[in-house]
């Protein structure tokens, strides 16, 4: 699997790594960083605004919006999740 962020065409699309083989592409305003949660099988996908969505890692589709958004906060191309 691979997930492709590019935020100056506000798309994050998902294909499969091996044979390039295209699944699913979705409009995000400025998207920025993305890391597959293992507990919830989900992406997290963020936003240069502060934004973070989750998206279903077998349908590559939008689930919710994780928070309306984090006030002061905001994200560049990296994101990493780790469960304590």
């Amino acid at each position: 699997m691979a997930i492709v962020t590019a935020p100056s065409v506000d798309r994050v699309s998902f294909c499969d790594a091996r044979d390039g083989a295209f699944f699913a592409s979705t409009r995000l305003s400025d998207v920025a960083g993305v890391c597959f949660d293992t507990a919830t099988n989900e992406f997290i996908v963020s936003s240069g605004r502060g934004y973070l969505y989750r998206f279903d890692a077998n349908r590559f589709a939008l689930k919710r919006s994780l928070t309306q958004r984090l006030a002061d906060y905001s994200f560049d191309n990296h994101l990493t999740i780790t469960h304590i």
